[in-house]
Order: structure tokens, then C-alpha cells, then sequence
């Protein structure tokens, strides 16, 4: 009986950190969309992380207001229900296997053909 070949892994693994701060509000209301969150609550949400205004403060003076338009509110009740629905479909972009939890994602595809684990990589 013989052996069967041995398996390889290639992994790539990604921590997110600022993820919330780099969420794209216009793509963020199209997936909304995908995911049927429409009318009132799309209008909700819509205005919700778009609220606030940013500006520079230096050496006493103060720049122009301009609203957020990137980022949602990490430490907030639908900051994290916003950054899932925008990160769920990353495992289309990818043809092999996706773990995740909160921030930190793995992306990692095996074979035991080394020459294809690289291509499928």
C-alpha cells in the first residue's frame, strides 16, 4: 500500500486593523441594496455614518468642514453590522477557502502538487 502524496498549504494572512475606517460609504449603500435594505432603513443607515464632519485644527486655525464619507464608527452598535455586510462577499474575489473573524482574514488554498498549489495561489 502505498503513501499518499503529502499535502501543501499556501496561506496568506490578513489583519484589517483600520478596516472600519476605510469602508467606502457609496459602496457600502450599493450592497445594502444586494442584500435588500431598502426605505426607511436604508435611509437610516444611509445618514447614520455620514453625520459627522471632519476639519484641522493647527496653530489656531480651522479649516473648512467637509463631511465623512469613508469610515463607519468601530465602537458603535452598527459599525460592526456595517463592516460585515461590506467584507461578506470578499470570499467571491477568491477561489479558495476564506476563514474570518472580525478583522483577521486568512486566504489558503491546498494541493499536493506544488507547481499547482502556486498557480491556484
Amino acid at each position: 500500500m502505498s503513501k499518499p502524496d503529502p499535502e501543501f498549504t499556501l496561506a496568506v494572512f490578513c489583519d484589517l486593523s483600520n478596516a472600519f475606517h476605510v469602508i467606502n460609504h457609496d459602496i457600502l449603500f450599493k450592497k445594502m441594496i444586494n442584500y435588500d435594505i431598502r426605505g426607511i432603513a436604508h435611509h437610516w443607515v444611509e445618514n447614520y455614518p455620514s453625520e459627522g464632519q471632519q476639519f484641522v485644527e493647527v496653530g489656531g486655525k480651522v479649516s473648512d468642514k467637509i463631511p465623512i464619507t469613508i469610515g463607519v464608527p468601530q465602537v458603535s452598535i452598527l459599525g460592526p453590522l456595517l463592516y460585515l455586510i461590506y467584507v461578506n462577499d470578499i470570499g467571491n474575489s477568491y477561489m479558495g477557502n476564506i476563514l474570518s473573524f472580525a478583522d483577521n482574514t486568512i486566504l489558503y488554498t491546498s494541493n499536493s502538487n506544488l507547481n499547482e498549489l502556486y498557480k491556484k495561489g
